[in-house]
């Protein structure tokens, strides 16, 4: 974004319409104040007509509304404003390292955002690394993996430049065009090179993190707005009522620690418990985990069923009581947390991260890779339903927090602030390593 001046006498050209000033309160000072008035013309076009006083005495300037963009300035020669009303939709440009044909987290929360930026109005085309050559059904352009000139264009074209994920590939246009745009952070790697130029494109850009544990693990402030779910499709399903005790949902690998929960089962065994646990997910570790079940004596108990997504996961998820998510590693979020909790579970997790906040008030933690408390956390829920029910009464004020109408709207909100160079309160930010112990 450059800087423009109005032409002599008032009114806009065409090059004012790009130009923007170095803040909105060099058109009106703090405490000034005026009346103003609406004429709309042909094809669109309002003009808002505002005098009034500030610190430099008597001012005028002209608002004019034309296709998505609000322009401001004042009469006389001076710099020009330009940015989208926020009752005018905004072009949004989106940058993801990761989108469809791949599935994952990061793909889900980037899909969930450009859906609702779009059913409310606005204009949205995606950026991913991912190749395609399967046709794209979206609401919105996807462009795979494309080249300079065409990644320039689409910078210039955007009235917010939204990065899903801080990648090199998605930066750099911004040493060329300046933008208003922001970033969220799901993950941080602390050593390296890598570490280092990240660190520095965090200056270019405002810096959102997913759960006050990321906010801790980055460089610095940031902005806290969580990962949302998909709330049109998670949900308890009254007519369906649980009949089996324990589910898992994620990706069969180490780092998950399914294996953990195998083991805890073997020990509620011992104990006299023997609930029934259906494994749900895919993965390089699901031949060492079958092992593991029959090793254990527990094929009785223990039921692999693959992938499920949308309303066969839903329905599944809704035969359950309980949802466990033992990763070894320190999640970032846990939208799965979110999906369990949505369809009525209760959910057990490991305690470091941001898988708690996730889970909030509707489940318990046990320390990461500690398969003795984790099975003393089963055994507690299981012998207790009454515990199982007060966990359950917490979701609906719980899952509001992370509706994806609500986390569209917190994003939108911060896109037409930053558009517009308001300012924050210096409490919405959370400095770096100060969020959350990191135990």
């Amino acid at each position: 974004m450059g800087h423009g001046e109005g032409d002599e006498g008032g009114g806009f050209g065409a090059e004012d319409a790009a130009a923007e000033a170095p803040s909105l309160g060099d058109c009106g000072e703090a405490g000034a104040f005026g009346v103003g008035e609406v004429a709309l013309g042909d094809g669109g076009r309002g003009t808002w007509r505002w005098e009034g006083w500030g610190r430099h005495g008597l001012r005028s300037r002209d608002l004019i509304f034309q296709g998505s963009r609000l322009h401001l300035g004042w009469r006389g020669r001076g710099p020009a404003r330009c940015f989208p009303s926020p009752a005018i939709p905004m072009k949004i440009l989106i940058y993801t390292p990761y989108f469809y044909p791949s599935f994952g987290g990061i793909e889900t929360v980037v899909s969930i955002l450009a859906h609702q930026f779009v059913k409310r109005g606005h204009e949205v085309k995606l950026v991913s690394e991912t190749p395609s050559d399967q046709p794209l059904n979206f609401p919105f352009e996807v462009h795979c993996r494309p080249d300079r000139r065409t990644m320039v264009g689409l910078v210039r074209w955007c009235d917010f430049y939204f990065l899903n994920s801080l990648h090199p590939r998605g930066v750099w246009p911004l040493l060329l065009i300046r933008r208003p745009s922001a970033v969220t952070h799901h993950s941080w790697r602390r050593t390296g090179l890598a570490n280092r130029v990240k660190q520095l494109q965090t200056r270019l850009l405002f810096n959102v993190s997913i759960s006050r544990y990321m906010a801790s693990q980055i460089p610095t402030k940031s902005y806290l707005i969580p990962n949302p779910y998909r709330s049109d499709l998670f949900r308890n399903d009254p007519a369906i009522q649980p009949t089996k005790e324990l589910v898992y949902l994620g990706r069969l690998s180490e780092e998950k620690g399914a294996d953990l929960l195998i083991e805890a089962l073997a020990i509620l065994k011992k104990r006299g418990l023997t609930p029934k646990l259906t494994m749900i997910g895919a993965g390089p570790e699901q031949q060492a985990l079958g092992d593991l079940t029959c090793e254990l004596s527990l094929s009785e108990q223990v039921e692999f069923v693959g992938k499920k997504m949308d309303e066969e996961l839903v329905r599944l998820l809704n035969q359950h009581e309980i949802m466990v998510v033992p990763t070894r590693v320190r999640e970032a979020f846990g939208v799965v947390a979110l999906e369990g909790i949505a369809c009525g579970c209760v959910v057990v997790g490991s305690e470091s991260g941001g898988l708690k906040e996730a889970m909030g008030p509707c489940g318990v933690t046990f320390p990461n890779e500690d398969v003795a408390k984790l099975a003393d956390t089963l055994q507690g829920l299981l012998t207790d339903r009454s515990q199982i029910e007060a966990l359950r009464r917490q979701a609906p004020a719980h899952l509001h927090n992370y509706d994806q109408s609500t986390i569209a709207e917190a994003y939108l909100a911060t896109f037409q602030k930053l558009i517009g160079r308001e300012s924050f309160r210096e409490s919405d930010f959370i400095d770096a390593g100060m969020a959350v112990s990191t135990s």
